[in-house]
């Protein structure tokens, strides 16, 4: 392989889709526990030098720094910087550039941290470069390397619930109902309730405190907004076994299912009519394949 292959399959590879991390917990209470038993277990940089009885309670003082740290980027950045951090559009190369940034704020907050205990005599800019030299060394490698491979265990984890759930839908066409029925879409007030012929349904979308009722007539998508809740909607429409709630966000009609793509973010419904791709949340995974199963 010549050198502009490569790049140009690391360049590839990089603009692949990437799931966005869901229960970020499981990031945050691991990674400063392992930071604490780093440090105790290993002592190293120089910290197997301190002389203190207080010196687990110094080395748990970093997990707690990172604890603090993790929080904030992965809670407060997402928020602060919407479009960037957009589901859609997020790839293995903005979840290494994210990774790098946590690094490096871990490692700013370990060495304010240790100038407010130690108060180093050296230049402050050499320090700084030195506790980010060591926050690399110790979490860059196994982040790229978990990167790599969370992404490969998406990827074929959602091509085979892709394949899976293919055959359901082909099956499921063939049952699909003949005769066509209204469905009654209740707005809070009452005054703007939506009544519409399954046929003609696409899907149901939350935005703020309405609803979107997505259908296709004369020959376009429309849309109508009402006033409700999601949740007060599935309720209402639990009686039309074909309508799912496959995300937070949406409610579909199961019967205009065109195809189900997938990638390593996630599966998605194709439907008939429209350009718009809808996503199925991992948690709803099961209970979509349930309902075929049935």
């Amino acid at each position: 392989m010549n050198k502009f292959s490569f790049t140009k399959n690391i360049i590839a590879f990089l603009k692949q889709p990437y799931p966005i991390i869901e229960n970020k917990w499981w990031i945050i209470t691991p990674v400063s526990l392992f930071v604490i038993s780093f440090l105790v277990i290993f002592q190293p940089f120089g910290l197997g030098t301190i002389e203190s009885p207080l010196k687990v309670y110094i080395f748990t003082g970093y997990g707690a720094v990172t604890f603090l740290i993790l929080i904030f980027d992965l809670f407060l950045i997402p928020k602060l910087f919407k479009q960037f951090f957009d589901e859609k559009n997020w790839t293995v190369g903005k979840n290494l550039l994210f990774t790098f940034w946590i690094l490096f704020t871990i490692g700013l907050g370990n060495f304010i941290y240790s100038e407010f205990f130690f108060s180093f005599n050296n230049s402050l800019f050499k320090m700084l470069l030195l506790f980010q030299f060591f926050t690399l060394v110790v979490g860059a490698f196994p982040s790229i390397i978990l990167v790599i491979i969370n992404q490969n265990r998406s990827l074929k984890r959602n091509l085979e619930a892709v394949k899976e759930l293919s055959s359901f839908i082909e099956t499921d066409k063939k049952d699909q109902r003949k005769k066509s029925e209204l469905i009654k879409i209740q707005s809070e007030s009452g005054n703007d309730d939506v009544n519409i012929i399954d046929t003609e349904l696409l899907f149901i979308e939350a935005q703020g405190n309405y609803v979107s009722v997505v259908h296709f007539n004369n020959k376009k998508v429309q849309r109508k907004l009402i006033r409700t809740t999601m949740k007060r909607i599935e309720k209402s429409l639990s009686s039309y076994d074909y309508l799912f709630r496959c995300h937070r966000a949406y409610i579909v009609n199961l019967n205009q299912i065109k195809n189900i793509l997938g990638n390593s973010q996630g599966i998605r419904l194709k439907l008939k009519n429209t350009d718009q791709v809808i996503l199925i949340s991992r948690s709803f995974v099961k209970d979509f394949k349930l309902h075929f199963q049935k």
